[in-house]
């Protein structure tokens, strides 16, 4: 059975057969009495652990949540009471639904907690303290009644035993009762009256506990002191904490041992997520190369709907590597989350053939058609990225920060020797006039504050003590208490409503879901590091028992097979032994596993290709009608009929499809059946381990005899020499010719053009700290990539058939720029596969995120940064010397690969005309490092992993040559427009909520962005950078923002001017128009007749 029928439920037929139907209700096509009965599709192997609804008898528990112990089932019919057909025709008990009594809960640790109510609490507390008093002073009384002796002159006897017994017995445990039962009631009460109700449940229970204790024993001997009220406290809160900690560890203990299905249900949650994942790949893979070649997709909207489950299929193994625990688990599950990435970037790429090599697609009818939202198109950014790359990053931090605290001692010391000179020379300022500078700055700064308003005259009158009588006093005592009581229970009421609908989030003290979520990330990613340390400690040890008790084994099987060989490959007439493989061609492996001999059958399909090339006839007329166009007006009848060479069909790259089916066939053979009841805290497994270490154990073992046999065999093979040569009379001659043969190698290599390297004495280190110094490496911004905000265009597709829409939105950008860039450079696996792209460029106006989005790449893929704008190198490597600053930086790159190389204003390094060059200014020209940068470039190789991203504010200015030369630097060209008007209504809340602002339900976000039209968005991050100060996100408590601040600091902004717009949508309309085929196959003779000789002989001079 082959591993997609395995997948598909090869064995569901039998199972079908041998497990008869159980459940109580009707099919569908019963109920409506249809002749035809729907066969039920076979379940697939993947989710044959999970027991099928319909296969639940009526009366049973359906769903897998856990009820608390001890609850009975009840049947619930939604119908009942409904007079209608459906309900007349339908049986009864096959249209109920078994429910519990009792609440259900999610996890069965919730159902094992025990819960009480308030009156419960108290029963339970004060009753278990008078009864748990009353028997420790009875045992005590009766330890005294034992010790006990009668009073002098009395005689004990056995009534006036009993009675002292019963008498100190009594006293004993009513006091102790008596005391803890008191103790009880203060505990139970603060418990739930004091703190619960204060806190409104967003305490942690111990955490309640523990100053229920505390309040208690303070209480309790209170009368005492304060000091004894403070130490009985103190008793009360140990004693519940170790109370709460033996539970806890008791609880864990417990739940230890609960079935799969309850315990750890997050780990079961992603393996379950895993393998819904593999059976949509074997849907994908399906889809795209289905049996009947009819049906593979052909058109742009199937492409896309595969495109968009890619998305989606690449989230969800995003989501299960990141917090699944098991170690060998997320291998397996990495290998999936490469192809993925790998098949989703090829698709891409393939979208974009069938778009007409068009980077931006539009696709919001394809949306409509699956039924999903524009949120599936966001392109998650995998973060082992980052995670992987952790080490290195770190590294590169410590450097700059080492560097820059270097850079501020020298700093600090001029500053210092400036100083001196300041005060030899006495240029120092009088005191007075320092004084006086000082307070008037202070005056100014107390005018600057807000004035406090003063209390009114009948809150000043009681602040001041005036006379009030005690009826009077009371009731402003009740009147503040319950008035402060009221509110806050509103003010509860008001919050947790909000919450419910939506209107707004838990607050940070709540409940609220998406921290307890990030909570839990956190949690599981310290479990993830911890087995994973335990299981990189236990590989040495596996390994080493894995020698001790089958390396013997293994050695003596590969020498028995290499004497094998070595026998029967023995010349029986010379006697001579074969060589033995190198370690190149494999050494003993060739022995072991012999490459297949050729098969005779290939040679077959030439024949009858050779009758196909035969046919001298068919080339002729191809060559033919190339020559007739030439000729104005001859040949015009005889083109048509000249037959046009078959174009070859191109095909989307099959790249990454074996890989993902390797990862579905690994996942059936190694987890799919696998039994992980005794591994629920999903720690590493020994006997996998042993599986992967065993080849490369072997592997080792093979190399050790390798080496052992060839000595043995040239030993061999020299005695043999020896004693031929001896018979024959003849003395052994040595090999001559070692050091010529080494010279002529020498001199063989040296004729070779490789690229001499000035910098090969020194090392990486001091190359990249050059760099650091030079400011031309760096740390990148710490921003992310979906911090480029905008609004999906929802009608992009019929903008662009009625051409209407001249630029992509902010979404597809994000999209395209994560797609081509982000994920190739974060994946090596990627990258070695996909057709590189080696540069891009981003042009647009100033302050539409290119920088923002170059940093935002190396960020989150944890690449290394280097800048290498012509402003920034300007001044600091006069001359020659921008030759080896552009070798470091390249070399550098790719050694710390993944890298990108930023170039900010790369219009400036190609504009030749030396009147432009003049106006950008710096102190050297700024196409200087034009050569050298394309020389550097065009020297990236496949296997290098940098990325060259260059910006652009002003392409246009690039004209003819200059603009030929800096297009055929990038392969991508992406235009990053200013925001529309919805892409303005999600940027401002972003932006005020990312500089640590809060906006109330009534500001006027839309009237923000209907007059903010034409602006940028770093003018409007400037904006707010500006308003945001930290005294007014102080007051924002008070004093809620407003939009005329944001439109008082948004009119001291310059827009981009509307000629500068105009000119870059012209040169974004230049790139998306198609080559002129004209240009291509002019006539040499048109050339010069349009040109003359003078205008055909200037470019070959250039």
């Amino acid at each position: 059975m082959g591993i997609l029928d395995r997948l598909r439920g090869g064995g569901a037929a039998q199972r079908q057969e041998a497990t008869p139907s159980t459940s109580g209700r009707e099919e569908p096509s019963e109920i409506l009495g249809n002749d035809e009965h729907v066969q039920p599709q076979e379940a697939p192997d993947l989710f044959r652990g999970i027991p099928d609804v319909n296969s639940i008898p009526p009366g049973s528990a359906i769903g897998s949540l856990p009820s608390p112990p001890g609850s009975s089932q009840r049947l619930y019919n939604p119908y009942e009471g409904l007079e209608s057909a459906l309900d007349r025709r339908v049986n009864k008990q096959a249209g109920s639904y078994s429910l519990p009594d009792q609440p259900e809960f999610l996890f069965d640790e919730e159902a094992t907690v025990h819960r009480r109510n308030w009156s419960e609490n108290i029963t339970y507390y004060t009753g278990t303290g008078y009864l748990g008093g009353a028997i420790l002073g009875g045992s005590q009384g009766v330890m005294q009644a034992v010790r006990s002796k009668p009073e002098a002159g009395l005689t004990d006897t056995a009534r006036l035993r009993v009675n002292r017994f019963l008498n100190m017995t009594g006293r004993s445990g009513r006091t102790a009762g008596n005391a803890l039962g008191v103790l009880g009631l203060f505990f139970a009460g603060f418990e739930s009256f004091g703190l619960t109700y204060w806190t409104d449940g967003r305490v942690p229970d111990s955490v309640n506990s523990v100053a229920a204790a505390f309040a208690t024993g303070a209480l309790f001997r209170a009368t005492r002191g304060p000091r004894a009220a403070a130490i009985a406290g103190l008793v009360g809160a140990a004693a519940v904490t170790r109370h709460a900690g033996r539970e806890g560890r008791r609880t864990s203990l417990a739940l230890d041992h609960l079935p799969i299905p309850s315990l750890k249900m997050s780990n079961q949650t992603y393996d379950v997520l895993w393998k819904e994942s593999m059976l949509e790949i074997l849907d994908q893979l399906e889809a795209e190369t289905p049996e009947d070649t009819s049906l593979a997709p052909k058109d742009l909207s199937e492409w896309a709907s595969i495109y968009i489950k890619y998305v989606r299929l690449l989230g969800k193994l995003e989501n299960v590597y990141d917090q699944m625990v098991h170690p060998q688990k997320r291998q397996d599950v990495k290998q999936a989350l490469e192809a993925c990435i790998g098949r989703t970037v090829a698709v891409r790429r393939w979208l974009v053939k069938l778009n007409g090599d068009q980077d931006f697609i539009n696709l919001d009818e394809t949306l409509v058609d699956l039924k999903l939202g524009p949120e599936v198109l966001e392109v998650p950014v995998p973060r082992f990225f980052r995670e992987d790359r952790a080490k290195e990053m770190q590294q590169r931090e410590q450097v700059h920060e080492q560097l820059a605290a270097r850079t501020q001692e020298a700093a600090a010391e001029a500053a210092m020797r400036q100083q001196g000179l300041e005060a030899d020379t006495g240029n120092l300022l009088d005191p007075a006039v320092i004084a006086q500078e000082q307070a008037a700055g202070q005056a100014l700064e107390a005018l600057a504050m807000p004035v406090k308003r003063r209390p009114p005259d009948d809150r000043r009158a009681i602040r001041l003590g005036a006379p009030l009588t005690q009826e009077e006093a009371a009731l402003r005592i009740q009147r503040i208490g319950r008035g402060m009581i009221a509110r806050r229970r509103v003010a509860r009421e008001a919050e947790a409503e909000e919450v419910f609908i939506g209107m707004r989030l838990a607050g940070p003290g709540g409940r609220d879901p998406q921290a307890i979520l990030r909570q839990t990330e956190q949690r599981r990613k310290g479990i993830q590091a911890i087995h994973l340390t335990e299981f990189e400690a236990a590989i040495e040890p596996t390994r080493g028992k894995l020698i001790e008790l089958e390396g013997q084994d293994m050695r003596d099987a590969i020498q028995e097979k290499i004497n094998k060989w070595y026998l029967d490959g023995r010349d029986p007439e010379t006697g001579e032994y074969p060589t033995f493989p190198s370690e190149e061609v494999g050494g003993s492996k060739v022995i072991m596993k012999p490459p297949a001999e050729p098969v005779d059958t290939p040679p077959e399909p030439p024949p009858p290709e050779k009758p196909a090339k035969g046919a001298k006839a068919a080339p002729p007329p191809k060559k033919e009608p190339a020559k007739k166009p030439d000729a104005k007006g001859k040949g015009g009848k005889a083109a048509p009929e000249a037959p046009e060479p078959p174009k070859e069909e191109v095909k989307v790259s099959s790249a990454f499809i074996d890989t993902m089916e390797d990862v579905v066939r690994v996942y059936v053979d190694k987890w799919q059946d696998r039994d992980e009841i005794g591994n629920l805290a999903q720690r590493h497994d020994v006997e996998l381990l042993k599986d992967e270490l065993r080849p490369l154990v072997f592997e080792g073992v093979r190399e050790q005899v390798d080496d052992d046999m060839r000595i043995v065999l040239q030993n061999l093979k020299d005695m043999m020499e020896a004693e031929r040569l001896a018979r024959t009379g003849k003395k052994t001659k040595e090999k001559k010719g070692g050091k010529g043969a080494k010279k002529k190698g020498v001199k063989k290599e040296g004729k070779g053009k490789a690229r001499k390297d000035p910098t090969a004495d020194r090392s990486i280190e001091s190359l990249y700290e050059q760099l650091v110094v030079s400011g031309i490496a760096g740390p990148s911004m710490p921003s992310h990539i979906t911090d480029y905000v905008g609004s999906f265009a929802f009608l992009g597709t019929m903008l662009a058939k009625a051409k209407n829409a001249r630029n992509p939105s902010l979404p597809q950008v994000r999209q395209a720029i994560t797609e081509f860039a982000l994920l190739p450079l974060g994946s090596q696996y990627a990258w070695d596969k996909v057709p590189m792209t080696r540069s891009i460029l981003l042009y647009g106006a100033p302050g539409t995120g290119k920088t923002m989005l170059a940093h935002a790449v190396a960020h989150c893929a944890g690449a290394c940064f280097l800048d290498i704008s012509p402003r920034r190198l300007d001044g600091k490597f006069p001359g020659k010397d921008i030759s080896m600053a552009m070798h470091i930086v390249f070399k550098v790159a790719r050694s710390l690969a993944p890298a990108v190389i930023y170039i900010d204003e790369v219009e400036k390094v190609f504009v030749m005309d030396k009147k432009k060059a003049k106006e950008f200014g710096g102190s050297e020209p700024f196409n200087r490092m034009k050569k050298d940068l394309m020389k550097e470039v065009a020297a990236l190789e496949p296997a290098d992993r940098v990325l060259v991203i260059g910006s652009s504010s002003e392409p246009q200015t690039c004209v003819m040559k200059d603009e030929a030369t800096m297009k055929s630097l990038f392969n991508k060209f992406f235009y990053l427009p200013l925001p529309d008007y919805a892409s303005r209504q999600i940027i401002w809340p972003a932006l005020i909520a990312k500089h640590g602002g809060a906006l109330r339900h009534n500001f006027g976000v839309s009237t923000l962005a209907q007059v903010s039209d034409g602006y940028s968005v770093g003018a409007f991050d400037q904006v707010v950078r500006t308003l945001l100060t930290p005294e007014r996100k102080a007051a924002l408590g008070t004093e809620p923002l407003q939009v005329q601040e944001v439109l008082q600091g948004l009119s001291k902004m310059r827009p981009p001017s509307q000629d500068s717009i105009d000119a870059l949508d012209a040169w974004c309309q230049k790139l998306l128009e198609p080559p002129k085929p004209a240009e291509e196959n002019e006539d040499p003779k048109d050339k010069k007749d349009k040109g003359g000789k003078d205008k055909a002989k200037k470019p070959a001079k250039k």
